[in-house]
């Protein structure tokens, strides 16, 4: 056993490595004079080392066990191989790029505060004069992305996802939705079955919610903001793989970060206290937060 684990050790020192910048779908808000926005961006190292590999062989054999039959590898992968990554050195710097059609250039590059933390994260609330913004009626999105660089050096080459901001609509009606068990079939309440359900199945949605969710967004112009105690890995195949595969209406996503301090998820109520002048519903599986209040 000692020799096996003293393998895993030594074969994690010869991988390949990538740098990967993800950022996350997110929020903003239009006060007097700017556009506010808050971008959400991780960079990280995406390494798979032989010892990696063994792990990956391990999980997926384990859970073949628990659910009595073998897992999809493509389905298992797609969902923790991000999990395998590791973060680029604190105090990274990262530039911001906004959709030019809509944050007039060069007002749409904005190089963020803070630098990345211990772990690559940065939240960076950045304003946009609304003079350098054209947004078409209807219209509440922006899309961005980040990229790494190093002052004096330039851009630092990486694998770069774009995300889409939401543009919060003054005084409109804002659904802050649970994911798990509310649009998710994920059985929370069964250990084993929500281990299965989050890596080893495909998303399934509980019926009618897209419907349902899709009819606030026609009628009431409803704006949508997905929580969930997933950690933040999996917040791509979310995006990708269940909401819009599922056509739930496009929104920002909230998950936990896994990390000290900040290891709780994001509560509704700390979201809701986002949407003052707004009406806001709060939707949960647990069936303790269903009325739509006015504020």
């Amino acid at each position: 056993m000692v020799d096996f684990l003293k393998g895993l050790v030594l074969s994690a020192i010869n991988y390949t490595e990538s740098v990967y910048v993800e950022s996350f779908p997110s929020i903003a808000q239009i006060d007097d004079d700017n556009l506010i926005i808050e971008v959400r961006t991780r960079v990280w190292l995406l390494t798979m080392s032989e010892a990696h590999k063994v792990w990956y062989g391990l999980i997926r054999k384990v859970l073949s066990v628990k659910s009595s039959s073998e897992v999809d590898a493509d389905v298992l992968y797609s969902r923790i191989h991000t999990f395998f990554a590791m973060s680029v050195k604190q105090g990274q710097h990262m530039l911001a790029t906004f959709d030019p059609k809509v944050i007039t250039p060069p007002s749409n590059k904005v190089v963020l505060d803070p630098v990345t933390d211990y772990v690559g994260h940065v939240t960076s609330e950045v304003k946009i004069p609304l003079k350098n913004v054209k947004l078409e009626p209807g219209k509440y999105w922006i899309t961005y992305n980040c990229t790494p660089f190093e002052i004096g050096n330039g851009l630092i080459a990486a694998n770069i996802s774009s995300a889409a901001i939401l543009i919060r609509s003054p005084g409109g009606v804002s659904v802050v939705s649970d994911i798990d068990d509310t649009i998710k079939d994920s059985f929370v309440a069964d250990k084993t079955e929500l281990l299965l359900n989050t890596f080893c199945r495909p998303f399934k949605a509980v019926r009618g919610m897209s419907s349902l969710y899709n009819y606030w967004s026609q009628k009431y112009l409803a704006q949508f903001h997905y929580v969930s105690g997933s950690p933040w890995q999996l917040a791509t195949v979310l995006n990708q793989d269940f909401l819009a595969k599922n056509r739930f209406p496009q929104g920002s996503i909230h998950l936990r970060t896994m990390y000290p301090p900040d290891f709780n998820a994001l509560s509704s109520k700390e979201l809701v206290d986002q949407f003052f002048d707004t009406v806001y519903g709060a939707i949960s599986g647990k069936g303790n937060e269903t009325s739509l209040k006015a504020t």
